[in-house]
C-alpha cells in the first residue's frame, strides 16, 4: 500500500482509470490530501423526528442552531478503482468553528458516489455553514499488487549473506 502524492492523484484523474472526482477543485488538492467540501443539500431533523431536506446556497449560508445535527453530502462525487482506497478525516478548521464531523474513516476500493456525513454544532450559539465549505480531507492510497517489492530469490539472499560473513571475518 502506497500513499498517493498530489502528482499521482493528478495523473489518476487525467487518466480516469483509477480515480475520478466530479466537481474537482484544483485548489483543494494539497501535497498528499484532497479537501472535501460541503454539498448543496442537507437533511435537518425536525422536532417530530422526521428528516427534512434543505438546500445550502453558496452565497446564503445555513444556520445550525446550538447542538443541532444535520446530515450532509460531499460536493464531490467520486469513483475509486479496485486499486485505490482512501482514509477520510475532518479538517482542523471545524474544531475552531465548534463543529463536529461524523464520518466513516475508510473509503473502500470500488466506492462510487458522494460521501455521506453528519455535522453537529457542539456550541451553545448558532453557527453558519455554506456550500463548498471544506469539511474533511482524504488520503488516497494505491493498493495494487504492482507496488509490492519482489523478493530476491533465496539463492541470491544466501549468496549475499555468505559474502557479508566473509567481509565481517576479513575486518576482524
Amino acid at each position: 500500500m502506497r500513499l498517493a502524492s498530489s502528482e499521482v492523484i493528478k495523473r489518476w484523474l487525467d487518466l480516469g482509470s483509477k480515480l475520478s472526482i466530479q466537481n474537482f477543485e484544483p485548489k483543494m488538492l494539497q501535497h498528499v490530501t484532497y479537501c472535501i467540501r460541503l454539498g448543496e443539500h442537507l437533511e435537518v431533523l425536525r422536532s417530530n423526528g422526521s428528516w427534512e431536506s434543505e438546500s445550502v446556497d453558496e452565497l446564503i449560508s445555513y444556520e445550525l442552531s446550538p447542538h443541532e445535527y444535520v446530515k450532509i453530502w460531499s460536493l464531490e462525487e467520486m469513483s475509486l478503482s479496485t486499486d485505490v482506497c482512501g482514509i477520510f478525516g475532518p479538517i482542523s478548521d471545524l474544531i475552531e468553528q465548534g463543529l463536529e464531523l461524523v464520518y466513516s474513516p475508510f473509503i473502500e476500493p470500488l466506492f462510487r458516489g458522494r460521501l455521506r456525513l453528519g455535522l453537529c454544532n457542539v456550541l451553545s450559539c448558532p453557527i453558519q455553514i455554506r456550500m463548498s465549505q471544506p469539511v474533511g480531507k482524504i488520503l488516497f492510497f494505491d493498493v495494487s499488487d504492482s507496488n509490492l517489492q519482489k523478493q530476491a530469490p533465496r539463492s541470491t539472499m544466501n549468496r549475499d549473506l555468505t559474502a557479508f560473513r566473509r567481509y565481517v571475518v576479513l575486518i576482524r
